[in-house]
């Protein structure tokens, strides 16, 4: 009998299975090399802290200068950091939608009568004040209050409240590396300019030194002419 009972139970629960909201997410697996051949002659590793500033190991403040203004003012990486924040609220919010809702509520009033303590004539009160015919006396001043709170919970049984977690998590992580990526081409964009820079000021100091040594030449070869030793 017990058996019977229960088979309906196992039916609908795995009925209630089979229709849960999308299909489960798998990872792709994406094929990468072991190893990358421009790093292949390298002898050293650099940790996760090295590598997230990687232009500190070229030792030059001019350059550690330029990217650290560079982090903190630039506007696409502020646009970045905020859909971060965004998507990380809209995390919270999905996470919320599988507790329990609860709602308080408060109120207050207060009542204000122009009228006597009986509502009536002086004559026609009894001693004290009190009202003819036994009645109770309103007071001409009034406060009330009143509070309470409202709970609620839906479960979540096709799994569309999962789903969206799963969906918000995923938006959150696609956030930040996009700020990661966009970080990672500021820097390298804010290093090749500056290198580029380096190196046409090293040309421009070795054309410096060329142009200075044909001076040199030349003077030689005009003091050796005014002495006669050449033609």
């Amino acid at each position: 009998m017990n058996r019977a009972r229960a088979a309906p139970a196992i039916f609908v629960t795995a009925l209630l299975c089979a229709c849960t909201v999308g299909p489960d997410y798998h990872r792709p697996q994406i094929v990468s090399p072991a190893n990358w051949s421009e790093t292949a002659g390298l002898t050293t590793s650099l940790d996760e802290a090295q590598l997230a500033r990687w232009w500190g190991q070229f030792n030059d403040p001019v350059l550690d200068g330029l990217i650290a203004r560079a982090l903190k003012t630039n506007l696409d990486l502020e646009t970045a950091a905020s859909r971060v924040r965004q998507a990380r609220f809209q995390e919270s919010a999905a996470k919320a939608a599988q507790w329990p809702s609860i709602k308080a509520m408060g109120d207050a009033a207060t009542l204000n009568s122009n009228r006597t303590s009986g509502g009536a004539s002086p004559g026609a009160s009894g001693s004290g004040g009190a009202p003819a015919g036994g009645g109770f006396a309103l007071p001409s001043h009034l406060n009330l209050y009143s509070a309470g709170f409202d709970a609620s919970w839906e479960i979540d049984i096709f799994g569309g409240v999962r789903r969206s977690i799963e969906e918000a998590k995923a938006n959150s992580e696609a956030a930040v590396w996009a700020r990661r990526d966009a970080e990672v081409t500021l820097t390298a964009e804010i290093a090749s300019d500056y290198f580029a820079l380096r190196q046409v000021q090293a040309r421009l100091a070795l054309g410096r030194d060329e142009l200075a040594r044909q001076n040199d030449i030349g003077a030689l070869v005009g003091a050796r002419r005014r002495a006669g030793f050449v033609t």
